[in-house]
């Protein structure tokens, strides 16, 4: 149930597309991953046209994820083994699906500063609490559930941003503290917060500004609520998600 809840949050929140359930504990081919990784990437419109070589000796130029596959190596977000095979039909495992989740977060170098695959993705993991709650490690077979947990901790995480170019015109990357990779990439930004009010009743009764039906109170800030009702919310604890411009 509760591996449940994290799909259809992260499908809710547009990270993913859709959550089956008579899926969520399967085990991941490789290839499979990859459609997942085009959406994470932002990549879905810039795979349609199929470049004239694969940047793998394994997987054809006439696959029909080849856009996708070329995107992704271009990118730094995939790669191959030393003889240039991704291997697409073996099983994902955990640590194969964290260097990919931090990849796409642009923590690359990070984990690169700290020793590289599999030492330094997984201690960079560690560090921003990306493999909390998983049921397995290593080199174990990844299933779908926890790919969903790694993304849903990966949200939280501080978004990398550019802080200064060096003299060679390198950029010098940094995490923005005040700026998730929730916000950053999908303007969704995430408040925790007592409810205090809504379209009945405020737990002050000092303030007289209304509050309309679709409309919830958290800390004392106002929110939208387009079609959704929350009258039972008044005085619990709640977290939210806004979305912003």
């Amino acid at each position: 149930e509760e591996d449940m809840k994290v799909a259809q949050k992260l499908v809710a929140l547009g990270v993913i597309s859709e959550a089956d359930t008579e899926t969520l504990t399967d085990t991941i081919r490789r290839s499979q991953i990859i459609p997942l990784l085009t959406k994470l990437a932002g990549f879905e419109n810039a795979t349609a046209n199929a470049p004239a070589t694969s940047p793998f000796l394994d997987v054809s130029v006439y696959d029909e994820q080849i856009g996708a596959y070329s995107s992704l190596y271009k990118s730094g977000y995939i790669s191959g083994d030393e003889n240039r095979m991704f291997r697409p039909n073996d099983l994902l495992t955990y640590n194969e699906a964290i260097t990919l989740v931090i990849n796409i977060m642009d923590y690359k170098l990070f984990a690169m500063r700290n020793g590289g695959y599999p030492t330094g993705y997984l201690y960079t993991a560690n560090t921003y609490k990306l493999l909390e709650g998983l049921s397995g490690s290593g080199e174990d077979p990844i299933p779908w559930f926890d790919v969903y947990r790694i993304l849903n901790h990966a949200l939280d995480a501080n978004a990398v941003v550019t802080s200064s170019f060096v003299g060679s015109g390198e950029a010098e990357f940094t995490l923005q503290n005040d700026l998730t990779i929730l916000e950053d990439r999908y303007k969704i930004k995430k408040i925790t917060g007592i409810v205090t009010g809504n379209e009945n009743t405020r737990l002050r009764s000092d303030d007289s500004s209304r509050i309309g039906r679709y409309q919830i109170e958290i800390d004392r800030v106002v929110y939208d609520t387009p079609e959704q009702e929350y009258a039972s919310f008044l005085g619990k604890a709640v977290t939210a998600y806004l979305k912003t411009n």
